[in-house]
Order: structure tokens, then sequence, then C-alpha cells
């Protein structure tokens, strides 16, 4: 016999008037605040609504149904990978990063910068980055739109997986980086999945999230273009 919380969870959401929700996707086109926008809203019984309004590109209008590029969301993915394996006892969070990616030289900590000639000096951390540590974005990775030093000492040409220094001590403090991308490198030797594999029949599938992925999608016409901002509008990016 169903339990209460099951009869509960199947019954169907009353009707609701979403048109206020409509009303502000279409101001924010208007405004000038984003050149498209989707929404939803859910409960615990489901989806109960999908709008949209503006441009995905020129000449296509923004659907609920169209692709974004999600950039650092794909930190999210390789996190919850992260955590699955934890999970399934392959790998424990306060593991030294070097046991789960072989080769892995840990950089020095930063001591001191020469912005015109690009010299510096490091000393060595206080310890190990532990996978712990790049899951918080605690490790002492930076990275080179937010760190001045790490941009020119690559000179322009950035090394993901080549980090000169780190910017302070594993565990002192919070700075956003490159942990992620990292991270990213563990899920194959641990899993036998390369990550893009791993998060297709691990993540992906279960969740029905059928239009993500690493490539570009062949239904391109769903897909809504790079914009920045132009005066009063914006313009497309390649």
């Amino acid at each position: 016999m169903p339990s209460p919380l099951d009869r509960s969870l199947s019954r169907s959401t009353p009707p609701q008037d979403f048109s206020r929700i409509d009303s502000v996707l279409r101001e924010a086109v208007a405004g000038g605040d984003v050149p498209g926008v989707v929404a939803a809203v859910s409960d615990r019984c489901g989806v109960v609504y999908e709008g949209a309004a503006g441009c995905a590109a020129s000449g296509t209008a923004m659907r609920p149904d169209t692709i974004f590029r999600v950039a650092s969301m794909t930190k999210l993915m390789t996190s919850v990978a992260i955590m699955m394996l934890h999970e399934e006892g392959r790998l424990d969070l306060d593991d030294p990063l070097a046991q789960h990616l072989p080769g892995f030289e840990q950089p020095g900590v930063l001591v001191s910068f020469d912005e015109e000639t690009a010299a510096y000096t490091v000393r060595e951390a206080s310890r190990q980055i532990t996978l712990r540590d790049m899951l918080t974005h605690t490790s002492g990775f930076g990275y080179w739109f937010l760190n001045r030093e790490v941009l020119r000492e690559a000179n322009g040409r950035v090394n993901l997986f080549g980090a000169p220094f780190l910017m302070h001590d594993p565990g002192a403090k919070f700075s956003y980086g490159i942990s992620t991308d990292i991270l990213g490198l563990i899920v194959e030797p641990v899993s036998g999945l390369p990550l893009d594999g791993f998060m297709r029949t691990r993540i992906w599938r279960p969740l029905g999230m059928r239009a993500t992925g690493f490539e570009l999608p062949r239904e391109s016409a769903r897909l809504a273009s790079l914009r920045r901002r132009a005066g009063d509008g914006f313009e497309e990016l390649p």
C-alpha cells in the first residue's frame, strides 16, 4: 500500500498563474538586462512552469529547450563525480592529490613576484594538497584571470595543468582557481572511465540530462550564441 508520502508526491500540482514570471522575463529583455532568458519552476511533483523570452541568437528565438554553454558549472559535475568515487570507497577526501595523479609535483608557494621581469621566488608549502582542498578551492591554485602573477608568468600561454606556483598554503584560505580542472584528471585512473564517459553514464543519463556534453550539439539551432555587452545592446561572439 502506498505510504502517505507516496500519495502526496503523486498528487498533481494545482493550476497556478505564472503570468507574472512571463512578464518579468519579457521586461528583462525589453530593458536590455539580457539578450534572452529561460526560466523554469519545479516542485516535488515535477516541472510546473517553463518560459523563455528574447533571442538565443540572431534570428532565433529563445526557447525553454535552448542549450547554453554551462562554463564553470562543469565544476559542479566534476565535484559530483569525485564525491561518487568517495562514496564507493575508491578514494578518500583527505588523500594527497599526488596519490591519485601520477607524476604530479606540487609547486611551491609564491613569496615574491617582479611585475617587470616576471621573476619570482617560492617556498615549500606547509603540507601536501589534498582532494578536500581541491574540492573546496583552498588548494592555493590560482586563476590567470584573477591572479595577475599567474597570467604574467605565463606570458599569455596559460597551461591549466602546469601551475608555476601556489598563491598560498593549502587549506589557508579560499581562492577560486584551477583546482577542479585538475580534479577531472583523477576520474579516469580511479574509475576506469574517461571524464566524459563517467559523467555521461553515471550522472547525465540517470538524471535525464540528454542535451549535456562536452561537444557542441548537432541541433545547432538550439544553441544560444555567446554575447557580450556593446553600447546599449549585445553583440555575438564567435
